[in-house]
């Protein structure tokens, strides 16, 4: 396998997590923003919040969203998750989630938290 020219400087992605149980990731420019034009600070990282409550994600998220411009619509997602990405009107990319309850209990298989 070939080696990546400066993988070793390279953070794909980091999580940090607080007492409290929140968390905040980072992840670097990816391929496809980097698709929509030249990377100026403040869009060379993607700031990841992890909710518990949805009801709490919608608000930041739309927040986030206000003068700024909506990636991804906040969804349920495949992986478990209600999800959205968001540029703000500074030019910061933040990615919302929310691990939704999974169980046996639910007849359709819809989590019910953004529906």
């Amino acid at each position: 396998m070939e080696k990546t020219p400066d993988a070793d400087r390279t953070v794909v992605y980091s999580k940090l997590r607080f007492t409290d149980g929140s968390a905040l990731g980072v992840a670097e420019l990816t391929a496809d923003t980097k698709a929509e034009g030249e990377h100026v600070i403040g869009n060379n990282i993607h700031i990841g919040l992890i909710y518990e409550d949805p009801a709490e994600q919608r608000t930041a998220f739309d927040k986030l969203a206000r003068h700024g411009k909506v990636l991804e619509d906040l969804e349920n997602r495949f992986w478990g998750a209600a999800y959205g990405a968001v540029r703000d009107k500074y030019g910061v990319i933040w990615e919302t989630n929310c691990y939704l309850p999974q169980g046996d209990g639910e007849e359709s298989g819809e989590t019910g938290a953004l529906a």
